[in-house]
């Protein structure tokens, strides 16, 4: 049976699997096993209704009848193809999509400012007012980065030195992270952190500012667990401990929002070759990912620390019970967790806001110290 299908069964096991991938964003094993399945029947109902009966058609045995068969075929495949490839460019190139192509990672002119996956060592990099008196450092993973470059600029406009401590997929929260697309506990995490701490202790910065991912899987006897709130607390409390030398204002940044969709897809396959709209893709507030319960975990661990302050952007993100991925003009997400850049400029103010009121405190310390 297999081998009577084997040809039907080649043919449609790559479109299937193309379009579950373009679908989930990932093969997993369901996707896997749900991909043979259609494969399978699809496979045994084009051989059965369509390859069957054009073989034994009695017909299609003129050389004649099967080359003119055969060429109309090839004509239709082509002609369709290249309507398709006319209509996707023509699509593409629609002012909707390319407002979608041209959203991009808010961090992503962070790069050389950061350790990578593989890496441990602490990147040097100094950006804002290099010279300033006043040093900010960011303590984090790619949701930290993604507001670095607007934190950068205020650095240069309020004349604050900006130190960026960043690791691909690493918590400041002193947890042992189980790091998927490496499959296992992720170490370099664990080395690099306790650089990242030393070098807090030694910079002493007049404000500490840390933000990270709140879905990490944490490692438990090497195996992959899911985070409890109880986790998270015991987390940051040893971090409270470890920083407890220095006289910093802490700010801790709340994590915005995860999506239950992929944002640049979603908006890609709704506005096809029309306009962007703020009701394409909106997302109901309950479905959002909040993780009330990590939130709860940093505010209790973290006030151990002598001057913690927490700034939550929540509602920015949402108003009326829905969350835009696209409003005033702006595609807020790139994915499902990370920022655009246009998007983190538009709401950067308040942080800044929040940045100088801390500066201002520190001085005042500073002044009455001296």
């Amino acid at each position: 049976f297999i081998g009577t299908l084997s040809y039907s069964l080649y043919l449609w096991h790559w479109p299937v699997f193309v379009f579950l991938k373009l679908e989930s964003g990932a093969l997993e094993f369901y996707n896997i096993v749900l991909g043979l399945l259609i494969i399978f029947c699809l496979s045994y109902l084009s051989f059965r209704f369509l390859e069957t009966p054009i073989r034994l058609n009695q017909k299609l045995r003129s050389n004649y009848l099967s080359f003119i068969f055969g060429g109309v075929l090839v004509a239709v495949g082509v002609g369709s193809s290249l309507f398709y490839y006319m209509y996707a460019s023509a699509a593409l190139n629609s002012s909707g999509q390319q407002k979608i192509a041209a959203a991009k990672f808010a961090g992503v002119d962070a790069r050389d400012c950061k350790t990578f996956i593989p890496d441990v060592a602490v990147v040097d990099c100094i950006l804002g007012d290099v010279n300033s008196d006043i040093t900010i450092v960011l303590l984090g993973d790619s949701k930290i980065q993604q507001w670095l470059p607007v934190v950068s600029d205020m650095g240069i406009k309020n004349a604050w030195k900006i130190i960026p401590l960043i690791k691909d997929g690493c918590s400041p929260a002193i947890v042992n992270i189980y790091l998927g697309n490496l499959g296992r506990e992720y170490n370099e995490c664990k080395l690099w952190r306790d650089l990242a701490i030393k070098r807090v202790v030694e910079l002493n910065p007049d404000i500490l500012m840390i933000s990270h991912y709140t879905g990490y899987s944490i490692s438990k006897n090497g195996v992959s667990n899911t985070a409890t709130e109880k986790d998270w607390l015991d987390g940051y409390i040893k971090l409270t401990e470890q920083i407890s030398a220095i006289d910093s204002k802490l700010l801790f940044l709340r994590d915005n929002p995860g999506l239950p969709i992929n944002a640049p897809k979603c908006l890609s396959r709704s506005v096809g070759s029309g306009e962007l709209s703020e009701d394409m893709c909106r997302i109901e507030i309950s479905d959002m990912s909040f993780k009330p319960s990590f939130y709860s975990a940093a505010e209790s661990g973290l006030r151990r620390y002598s001057d913690t302050s927490f700034l939550d952007l929540s509602s920015n993100y949402c108003s009326e019970g829905f969350c835009p991925v696209y409003s005033r003009g702006v595609v807020r997400y790139i994915d499902s967790h990370h920022l655009s850049l246009e998007f983190t400029k538009e709401i950067s103010q308040l942080i800044e806001i929040r940045l100088s009121q801390l500066v201002a405190k520190s001085k005042v310390a500073h002044t009455i110290d001296k």
